[in-house]
């Protein structure tokens, strides 16, 4: 179950003891479940991402663009490049999309405290974040962070281009 918390986030999502955020919710026909139980928090983390660029112009050559092509600084909502934070394990909350600022960093705001990989594209990504095997692709690449609550973290990442 994901919820949306307005300024906050979901610190948990219960029902019967169970943990609704990470397992699915079985409602039998005709039957009813125990009350879903849901704690908001406002002390969450923030993520200031900025994509690292190359000197060398190497990752355009790679990526068959040019200067020209590069994304506009607040390209998350136009089609430019698309940065994810991952929850690791069972630390964090749900998979989210950054948001762009107009000085080309990327925001989020309200991140629940854990363990998470910052991972950017130059294309919208159907990541299969809850399969191990798929995320393996993707261990050596993005960065890892740990977010604390009220914690403010800055971080650099590579972006991964298609070839």
């Amino acid at each position: 179950m994901q919820v949306e918390a307005g300024p906050g986030y979901a610190a948990s999502v219960t029902s019967g003891g169970k943990d609704l955020q990470r397992e699915p919710l079985m409602v039998p026909f005709g039957g009813s479940v125990p009350p879903i139980e849901i704690t908001v928090r406002y002390d969450g983390g923030e993520i200031e991402a900025t994509i690292e660029s190359d000197p060398n112009g190497d990752l355009l050559a790679r990526s068959g663009r040019t200067t020209d092509d590069l994304p506009p600084p607040n390209s998350y909502l136009r089609g430019g490049w698309y940065l994810y934070c991952l929850p690791l394990s069972n630390s964090g909350g749900p998979v989210r999309g950054f948001n762009g600022w107009s000085n080309g960093n990327y925001l989020m705001q309200q991140v629940p405290p854990g363990d998470y990989r910052i991972l950017a594209f130059d294309a919208r990504q159907e990541l299969q974040y809850r399969d191990p095997a798929a995320m393996r692709a993707y261990e050596s690449k993005g960065q890892v962070i740990r977010v604390a609550a009220g914690q403010k973290v800055r971080v650099r990442v590579q972006p991964i281009t298609s070839e």
